[in-house]
């Protein structure tokens, strides 16, 4: 698989206690390749959110080892800070960095990501003057500014619509192509993991074996059939 940005070891996370105790993620084992894009995918419940979340350090794992240099989450919601402009939001993700080198050139180092990111004429607008889409790409390029080792997304198009979603999609692959990303992305799209997916895992119940696909069209109905999803 080549170099790994990533790596879960025998990951197993719980919720509850005592008698109420149950796994949401059991004996994972997951690699994350360097430049790759992997899509989680799997029915409700399914540790999906658990995962990535034990990636960016959120969960604290019941049993295993979550192995990563550095990552950054982006939510289904931009989270954007109303009062800030675009600019400003980008670089309070500098802001909880300690490299203090990298704060001191933090105007000149979000300026020259929002116009990397094809944004810059954002720069000065708050929020409200956002459209949905407009506002996950700012979100995107907040977590993006701290140069994480591995970029995670939860869902972070599905409140969108069609058109949006897909110019959105087209957008993450040229920034994945043009900055070398290593991203890992849950979806309940299928047709959006088929897009962005270079492997998609499916996520069953916990304990079992994953299940993987290569990215591509003939994966979707594979998918489908397993998630016993209706086309």
């Amino acid at each position: 698989m080549g170099n790994l940005a990533a790596e879960l070891r025998g990951l197993t996370v719980a919720r509850g206690a005592g008698k109420t105790q149950r796994n949401i993620i059991e004996s994972l084992d997951l690699a994350v390749a360097e430049g790759e894009i992997l899509v989680v995918v799997g029915g409700s419940g399914r540790g999906k959110t658990t995962l990535l979340h034990a990636l960016a350090g959120l969960n604290q794992p019941t049993a295993g080892e979550v192995v990563v240099e550095s990552s950054g989450l982006v939510f289904q919601q931009p989270l954007l800070l109303p009062w800030l402009t675009v600019r400003q939001n980008v670089r309070l993700g500098l802001r909880f960095k300690a490299n203090r080198a990298q704060r001191r050139d933090a105007e000149v180092a979000v300026d020259q990501l929002l116009q990397r990111l094809g944004i810059a004429e954002l720069a000065s607008r708050l929020p409200a003057e956002l459209s949905g889409g407009q506002a996950q790409r700012v979100a995107i390029a907040r977590t993006i500014v701290t140069q994480p080792r591995l970029l995670l997304l939860d869902e972070p198009f599905s409140a969108l619509d069609a058109a949006t979603r897909a110019g959105l999609q087209s957008w993450l692959l040229g920034l994945r192509a043009d900055l070398g990303l290593t991203i890992v992305l849950v979806t309940h799209d299928i047709d959006e993991a088929v897009t962005l997916g270079d492997r998609i895992v499916l996520l069953g119940e916990p304990g079992q074996p994953l299940t993987e696909y290569a990215g591509a069209p003939e994966a979707k109905s594979k998918i489908i059939a397993q998630l016993e999803y209706s086309i």
